[in-house]
């Protein structure tokens, strides 16, 4: 994650007019949206586009209650690929993969195995080709996508889609960056990210659903989020319908005060699906995923809502949906620009070319004090959590991709 912040004014330089009419439009389409729903008439907001339009009812924010929606309680997919644990959705079946643990974890650990940080060019380098021979391995074509200061790395499916499938065209893009700050190995920030994208390759390589997935690997996200803002212009946010990005992942604390918040979220009003507070009974404890979106786009989050309301038994019988940690949705408005801090990763160059996107995040500073450091090593992850977090992740992709 960016420490530094993300500067608005190197973000806009090179927008056109047409982009800055478009984003203030937005806006202003953002507060209409917050008014009416203030006002207790988004139902009737609703009626009045629903005869025109198809569009999601926002339930990433509670109408009723005017509070960030909360988690349903966990749950984990049946172990085979794409197997027996099923979730009914009206007439429609929803399926996930399980994530494997061991898996994921040698993938992180291969990782950083490579070298002692990725901040370099060499070191930079290394690392492409250990991702570009891992996806094309498992089947995919990468595309190197070069930009002034780096290279991201693009995976899709060879195609063999159906005409269906053909036809509605728009990918989900799920992204993860897999440069380092100098001097720090980041199995945090953003090993896990990564090793979480290198598992959603595998797990969903040769199904129908890969024709539905972009997955990139972005470059110089530590530096002023280059690579996103490379790769998140108008032409190629045109061929997607959303995008979730992956951005540290492994890391828990357990002592009183130690997770710390945004300025303006009041933690002492966060609660879990069955009303207990989120993070301890003060909302100090860091055993959370978080999951920010923008508030124009509720369908990403409404997915992460629903990652855990199936409840698939394990390989020996017994119940995992404990293994999922708690996961808190915050849908921001008026696209970040209010609440920078929420705009350090690589979402927010998507955020401001229109696209739904959401990050999902253990929050990293707020909690993680190893965070660009070089004590960020994978002894100081929470290996259950972090298999936890990207099983939520699988869940929503089937979600979204069904």
């Amino acid at each position: 994650m960016d420490g530094n912040g993300w500067d608005l004014r190197q973000g806009l330089r090179g927008m056109t007019f047409r982009w800055l009419t478009r984003m203030m439009l937005g806006l202003v389409l953002g507060l209409l949206l917050t008014l009416v729903s203030c006002g207790g008439r988004s139902s009737d907001l609703g009626a009045g586009v629903g005869a025109g339009a198809n569009v999601s009812s926002p339930k990433g924010l509670d109408a009723e209650r005017g509070t960030a929606p909360v988690f349903a309680d966990a749950a984990v997919a049946d172990p085979a690929l794409m197997s027996q644990a099923q979730r009914e959705v009206g007439s429609s079946t929803m399926t996930a993969p399980r994530v494997d643990s061991d898996r994921l974890l040698e993938s992180l650990q291969r990782l950083q195995a490579l070298q002692a940080a990725r901040f370099t060019a060499a070191q930079l380098a290394a690392t492409r080709d250990f991702l570009t021979g891992s996806l094309l391995s498992l089947g995919w074509q990468v595309e190197s996508h070069g930009f002034s200061t780096g290279t991201n790395l693009i995976a899709t499916w060879p195609d063999g889609a159906s005409d269906e499938r053909r036809e509605s065209g728009k990918k989900l893009l799920i992204g993860a960056h897999y440069d380092t700050v100098a001097g720090s190995p980041g199995a945090d920030d953003n090993g896990t990210g990564v090793a979480a994208l290198l598992e959603i390759a595998r797990l969903y390589g040769a199904t129908e659903s890969a024709q539905d997935l972009m997955l990139v690997f972005f470059d110089q996200e530590e530096q002023g989020l280059a690579g996103s803002l490379a790769l998140a212009t108008p032409l190629r946010v045109a061929g997607l319908r959303g995008a979730v990005i992956l951005e540290m992942l492994g890391a828990t604390c357990d002592e009183a005060g130690c997770q710390q918040y945004p300025p303006g979220i009041d933690p002492q009003v966060l609660r879990d699906s069955s009303g207990q507070p989120l993070g301890g009974d003060g909302g100090d404890r860091g055993d959370f995923i978080a999951v920010i979106g923008d508030a124009e786009h509720p369908e990403l989050l409404e997915a992460f809502d629903r990652s855990g309301e199936s409840q698939p038994v394990g390989e020996e019988g017994s119940d995992m949906a404990s293994s999922l940690p708690p996961l808190l949705t915050l849908p921001i408005p008026f696209k970040g620009l209010l609440t920078p801090d929420v705009m350090r990763s690589d979402h927010a160059p998507f955020w401001l070319q229109g696209l739904g996107a959401v990050m999902v995040t253990d929050t990293a500073n707020l909690r993680n004090p190893h965070y660009h450091r070089a004590s960020d090593r994978l002894d100081t992850l929470n290996p259950e959590f972090f298999q936890g977090v990207v099983q939520r992740v699988v869940n929503a992709i089937a979600e979204l991709t069904n």
